[in-house]
């Protein structure tokens, strides 16, 4: 029989995976659907968290699992405030929800904090986390504007693809200069960092473009490979940096993948505008330019990935656009519809944050050696996330109103 053990334990200890508390152990891992690999199926008409749970009661019959009791009002009043907005409850809000004995007073504590602008300010800060790190050196990173640039996106509940889209091709300037955060540190950038254009390597005369928090994505990486290795690994859940150095036998990914995947980022253009200064954000502009940069060119260890012809994961020719710059052509082949990874790398992610583990775990490691657990559901959650528009607001209330999730520790 199909082992289930993963989402089993999750079903037993969902009540226990909230912020700080550690996941179930690691248990065997499961054989993958058939469809886990492929482009995501279209959504089965109505869909609900009923079907979500209908799929994991199935699963908990078939392996003798009796899952936990329904947690209590205090229990889970907690878990989704730490949850949503990062924050418990006041004490006023536990009064009020303990005393309200309506019967849908947890959905619409759900829509009532997903319209908050804690909501927005809780997902800044993961996504912050995620994208930038805490160890950045680079004197051109603007963190506040691009925690501007977050919070407006999560305030107005953008789509996701728009979100991803938008970081993956981003241009402008990186901010309006002034002090650097509490989270840069004051030195030089290390390694290899992206070079600044200058002379020949400049092309056309830069447009001088309004500023874009969205680049400082982009300029936190030290080279095109680790941009393209950590765009692979954070939005489609594809960890293709083990493919820089030599090939795997029992990977899918090869060098020569890796270097077309990353030669899709050695044709943007960072311009220098203004001198470097003790403490204050260095003003940079980012554009594209039509090939790759001498300077990658002349590199020997860049050289490899300026030579190569930008190339998608599933084989896609991105070097000659129809409309756009290369990196747009990522963009949009990244976000699509028929993505196989995209919708399903959010939606794992997000299961993990919600119920403690993901589908595939890690939850950023999607491969046929590393296979789901129940991957038929993880695609049927998928299917309907992408029905819905890719809206990160539905997801979340989709999840939160499973009885899974709302199942004591």
């Amino acid at each position: 029989m199909k082992s289930f053990a993963l989402l089993l334990a999750l079903g037993a200890l969902a009540g226990a995976c909230g912020p700080g508390t550690p996941p179930p152990a690691p248990v065997p891992a499961v054989t993958p659907s058939a469809a886990s690999s492929s482009a995501p199926q279209p959504a089965a008409a109505g869909f609900s968290a009923k079907d979500v749970d209908r799929a994991l009661a199935k699963a908990w019959k078939e392996a003798g699992v009796v899952p936990a009791k329904a947690a209590d009002d205090a229990t889970w009043l907690r878990r989704v405030h730490l949850d949503v907005v990062g924050a418990p409850p006041t004490p006023e809000e536990v009064l009020a929800f303990l005393s309200d004995r309506a019967a849908d007073k947890r959905a619409r504590k759900v829509e009532a904090l997903l319209a908050s602008p804690a909501y927005a300010a809780h997902w800044t800060n993961y996504w912050e986390d995620a994208l930038l790190g805490h160890e950045a050196r680079d004197q051109r990173l603007d963190r506040p504007a691009f925690r501007a640039w977050l919070s407006a996106r999560f305030a107005e509940n953008t789509r996701w693809d728009k979100i991803v889209a938008e970081l993956v091709a981003a241009t402008g300037q990186n901010g309006d200069g002034g002090p650097r955060g509490a989270l840069a540190v004051d030195m030089p950038s290390a390694d290899m960092p992206m070079p600044m254009s200058t002379g020949a390597d400049a092309g056309a005369p830069s447009a001088g473009g309004a500023v874009n928090g969205a680049v400082n994505y982009t300029l936190r990486f030290q080279s095109p490979q680790d941009l393209a290795g950590a765009a692979s690994r954070t939005f489609l859940g594809v960890q293709i940096q083990c493919a820089q150095c030599h090939d795997h036998r029992t990977e899918k990914w090869k060098m020569d993948d890796f270097r077309r995947f990353s030669s899709a980022f050695t044709r943007l253009r960072i311009e220098q505008l203004e001198p470097a200064a003790m403490g204050v954000v260095r003003r940079v502009e980012l554009t594209d330019a039509p090939t790759p940069l001498p300077r990658f060119v002349k590199n020997a260890e860049i050289a490899p990935y300026a030579r190569a012809t930008p190339t998608a994961l599933d084989g896609t020719d991105l070097s000659r656009p129809a409309n756009g710059s290369t990196r747009q052509a990522l963009g949009r082949w990244m976000t699509g519809k028929d993505n196989p990874w995209f919708g399903k790398a959010i939606v794992n992610r997000m299961w993990g944050h919600f119920l403690g583990r993901g589908f595939y775990d890690p939850v950023d490691d999607i491969r046929p050696s590393n296979p789901p657990a129940m991957g038929e559901l993880l695609d049927a959650i998928t299917a309907d996330f992408v029905l819905h528009g890719m809206d990160l607001r539905y997801l979340v209330e989709t999840l939160c109103a499973t009885e899974v999730y709302q199942l004591a520790s």
